[in-house]
């Protein structure tokens, strides 16, 4: 990214409300006898509890460490000071103090050098900008950007387009642009003047695309298509399809190493959302007429309910919830942790099912209430487990559904990931049970009818290890070594109160990497009031072992889709 300097007459102190976190900025060009010119961006982040003493004493050592390592020189003088409109400000002063004088209008200068700078408040600026690397010809693009103090809809955006990165043609204006046919083979190129809410204008920055704009072409016939052969009828009556499904966030693909063995063309989610829709949809279609209004169902899964982990908030909003409504879908979205970009959907066909309510837990925000006091007497006394387990982010979806004679409860999540941390998941898995099972007695108590429980998600646990047969056997040893790791005494007890199944077994692979391969994702069912009638064959090692890895070309996400059939008996497991 191409970032102008800060203006040379100004310097720029920001305060982050939210961190108590203030920086300050400002260019630098100076010739200091005996040594030579500095020409350089000076930045420096001190608290809003610091003192000027700090943050200036924090300057000159930036200052003379620069100097060193670019001339070899030490023990250099540098004057700095703040100044208000009749003298120097006090050095004990909080730069809280300062931050504050400064929205109040009040004029201060600093002076390094015997240079003058008058300090700005909160003048836009924009720390990194940055486009997709992979750029389809037809899909939207808009910048990824940290701008702090920028007001969006009152700055400038304009989009260029060049074959050689040097001449450049303008294309379009706006914060976001939707690539045109006549730009394949292009870089592009995005320019902003960013403004904030009382029009204070910040230095244009601008953006220039790593690859030129592709067509994505027509997609692939790809493997999950030989599964659709076992969905071709949509369920009715008492049966219900179920599918669970960890899509990969966005976020974890654009980490530098994660996925390397994937083409980017294939890791781009402007690819991989187009398969995994055509996976869950199909791509093949026939009118269906109802109440005379023709509406076209896809082939796809032909599922009741989706669940899906990993669903970035963008992507969600922009692209499958509107694409699952065209199709007879509502949908409902959690963010991780009620803030993270990535979280849980829930999508439900539409004439099988009534929302009744939808909820969401984060478990590290519920350990601590009265019905988990089991949990949290041992993780009070234990402040290494209690620090991770309070930092996750980790949450429970769950949607109540109707329809006659019975009511649905499906829970969605996704536990903690660390491949060390059985212990957290068994916590984490337990509050759900416990959650679940309140919920399911409290809505028996209050309809008088059957309620049935589901639960399903990305459980980052393969069967061998303790969370698979807890949920299983409703039960832990409390000596189990998972369980010591809370408890050293043996006192940690563990359980619930339903009784289920997996209902797609223990398949070898759920999840295919070269680091990992191995099932962790699971269709908990209660196997006395629910029947699985057929699971959707999963891909053999035979077909994954074709590839160093999913995603790849024809698999969208580094985990497969588990898809199954359930028959609901109306009796009450009470």
């Amino acid at each position: 990214m191409k970032n102008d300097s800060e203006d040379e007459n100004f310097a720029h102190f920001r305060f982050y409300e939210k961190t108590g976190r203030c920086e300050f900025s400002f260019y630098l060009d100076v010739e200091i006898p005996d040594v030579g010119v500095i020409k350089e961006d000076i930045q420096a982040a001190r608290q809003t509890s610091d003192t000027i003493s700090s943050l200036l004493k924090h300057i000159q050592n930036k200052l003379k460490k620069s100097i060193h390592d670019k001339f070899s020189k030490d023990g250099i003088c540098i004057p700095t000071s703040l100044r208000g409109t009749n003298q120097d400000l006090q050095g004990t002063m909080k730069l809280g103090t300062l931050g504050k004088s400064l929205s109040d209008g009040k004029t201060v200068m600093f002076s390094i050098w015997g240079q003058e700078y008058t300090i700005l408040y909160n003048t836009p600026f924009i720390k990194e900008m940055k486009l997709l690397p992979i750029l389809f010809a037809g899909c939207s693009i808009k910048p990824k950007f940290y701008p702090p103090f920028i007001y969006i809809n009152m700055s400038e955006f304009v989009w260029y387009k060049s074959k050689d990165k040097e001449h450049w043609s303008e294309v379009g204006t706006g914060f976001q642009y939707c690539i045109q046919k006549g730009d394949v083979d292009h870089y592009l190129k995005l320019k902003c003047t960013p403004y904030n809410y009382v029009g204070a204008k910040g230095n244009i920055s601008e953006v220039i695309s790593e690859n030129r704009v592709i067509c994505m072409g027509e997609l692939p016939k790809c493997p999950f298509e030989d599964r659709h052969k076992f969905t071709k009828k949509w369920s009715n009556n008492m049966e219900l399809r179920i599918v669970t499904y960890n899509i990969l966030a966005e976020r974890y693909t654009a980490i530098d190493g994660n996925y390397s063995y994937c083409e980017p063309v294939y890791l781009s989610m402007e690819y991989r959302k187009q398969l995994i829709l055509k996976e869950l949809l199909g791509n093949n279609s026939y009118p269906i007429q109802s109440d005379s209004i023709f509406r076209y169902f896809l082939i796809g899964y032909k599922a009741d309910i989706i669940c899906l982990q990993e669903v970035d908030i963008v992507h969600y909003h922009k692209f499958f919830g509107p694409k699952m409504r065209e199709n007879s879908y509502y949908g409902v979205f959690r963010k991780k942790g009620n803030r993270l970009t990535e979280g849980l959907a829930c999508f439900v066909r539409r004439n099988r099912y009534s929302l009744m309510s939808s909820r969401h837990l984060v478990y590290s925000q519920e350990v601590k209430k009265k019905q988990y006091s089991h949990i949290w007497k041992h993780l009070a006394k234990n402040k290494k487990v209690a620090d991770v387990f309070l930092k996750q982010h980790t949450s429970l979806q769950v949607v109540v559904l109707v329809c006659p004679e019975r009511i649905l409860i499906v829970a969605n999540t996704h536990l903690y990931y660390h491949p060390d941390a059985n212990s957290i998941r068994l916590l984490q898995a337990n509050i759900a049970t416990i959650y679940l099972d309140d919920l399911k007695n409290f809505y028996y108590r209050q309809c008088k009818t059957d309620v049935h429980v589901i639960f399903c998600g990305d459980f980052n646990s393969d069967h061998s290890k303790s969370l698979y047969p807890f949920m299983i056997q409703g039960r832990i040893h409390p000596k189990h070594k998972d369980c010591l790791q809370v408890d050293e005494h043996g006192n940690l007890l563990l359980n619930h109160k339903f009784h289920f199944t997996s209902a797609c077994g223990t398949p070898l692979y759920t999840n295919y990497t070269p680091d990992y391969k191995g099932c962790l994702d699971y269709i908990f069912v209660e196997d006395n009031t629910m029947e699985v009638k057929q699971v959707i064959p999963l891909p053999d090692e035979t077909e994954l072992s074709q590839y160093n890895g999913l995603p790849n070309k024809y698999y969208p996400s580094d985990h497969v889709a588990l898809v199954a059939d359930l028959l609901i008996n109306n009796r009450n497991s009470w």
